[in-house]
Order: C-alpha cells, then structure tokens, then sequence
C-alpha cells in the first residue's frame, strides 16, 4: 500500500462505526464510562460518540505506517484503547488482506503507559501565567517609577 489515497482510506476504516463499536463492547466502555459519569450505563452510540472525540488516528510522519493515539484521564485505559482498536481493525472484513487472504496488517508498537500527560496541566499553566504577570507587572511599574523619579530636576535651594 504505497498510495497515500489507500492510506487515508485505511486511516478512515480504523475509525469507522464498525471499529469503534466493535472496541466499546469488548472493553465494556458504555458500563465503564456510565459508571465514571454516574449513570448506569451509556448508550452505545454515547460510548461510541466519546471514544471517537479522543481518538485520533494517522499517517506517521512520511512513512506507510498508522499511528492510533488515545487520550484518557487513565492512562492505562488509553494504552489498552489504542491496543483495542488496531487488533480489531488488523481482525477485521475492514482491513486489507494479502494474496492469501490473511489479514495484511501488522501492529508494529504496542501502545505503552505514558508517564507522563501528553497534555499540559491546564490550572497550573495558567496560575504560572499570572503569577509571571503580576512579577513582571511590578518590575514594570518599579522600573517606570524609578525612570520618573530621575526624570525630575532637583528642587530650586
């Protein structure tokens, strides 16, 4: 698969209803997230619509390759996710097969815990952001203050 059509294509299928239905009922996420939001359970098409906003799926870089990235507030959660979704896709009638008809598909990396967030800690960066303002506010006001206060020609004797 060298066309860069074909991989768009392929990058489409992994993130079509089918998939996507398919990983919510085998990681139970409709139960899972119901609970996580204090509701029995969420409909399918709910889990579905969730787990399709914080999955993004790509052409890695300038090679023939697809990078499934997930984002979660658990972090395993989103490994297992990202997991999920390329053995269901490599499974699935979606994915190219080869001359013999098995499943052309390979998952070269398997999606690991991140350490560390992907996303910046939104309430620290901005209390970081003001408190460098207010610093730098009061140097600038020190700094004019100063400037004005030599600015003045001394007073007459």
């Amino acid at each position: 698969m060298t066309d860069p059509t074909a991989i768009a294509t392929e990058v489409a299928k992994i993130q079509s209803q089918p998939i996507l239905h398919q990983v919510v009922t085998n990681l139970d996420l409709a139960r899972k997230w119901g609970e996580k939001f204090k509701e029995a359970q969420l409909s399918l098409d709910a889990a579905i619509f969730l787990l399709k906003k914080d999955v993004t799926v790509r052409r890695a870089d300038d090679t023939y390759l697809i990078e499934i990235k997930v984002q979660s507030d658990a972090p395993e959660e989103a490994s297992s996710i990202a997991n999920r979704i390329a053995e269901v896709y490599r499974d699935s009638v979606l994915a190219p097969k080869g001359p013999d008809g098995k499943p052309s598909v390979q998952v070269i990396d398997k999606a690991k815990v991140n350490p560390r967030p992907v996303h910046p800690n939104k309430p620290r960066a901005i209390g970081t952001g003001i408190a460098v303002g207010a610093v730098m506010a009061i140097i600038g006001i020190a700094l004019v203050v100063d400037a004005t206060r030599r600015a003045k020609p001394a007073p007459p004797r």
